[in-house]
């Protein structure tokens, strides 16, 4: 019974995971402090339009979606250069 219990609160957690995530999200769209892809570009000169929008897509899935959130990048960015380096390595 309690492995079952264990599974039911992983997917409740997920749930409200996902939940906030859509809450921050909606709330982000349109507002002036939304991070865009243009925002990124700003910041990251490197990036081109098709990677910042991947960029932005990342910093959103780990709830980065206002730009007072992700500042000049100094979590996100040395995240975001692991990420594609574990994947050029696949």
């Amino acid at each position: 019974m309690s492995e079952l219990n264990d599974k039911i609160m992983r997917a409740i957690a997920k749930e409200a995971e996902q939940l906030a995530r859509d809450f921050f999200d909606s709330m982000a769209i349109g507002h002036p402090d939304e991070l865009t892809a243009a925002r990124l570009m700003e910041l990251h000169p490197e990036l081109d339009a098709e990677e910042a929008e991947l960029y932005r897509l990342f910093c959103k899935q780990h709830t980065i979606t206002f730009c007072g959130c992700y500042g000049q990048g100094q979590i996100m960015w040395p995240k975001w250069q692991a990420f594609k380096a574990e994947i050029q390595a696949l």
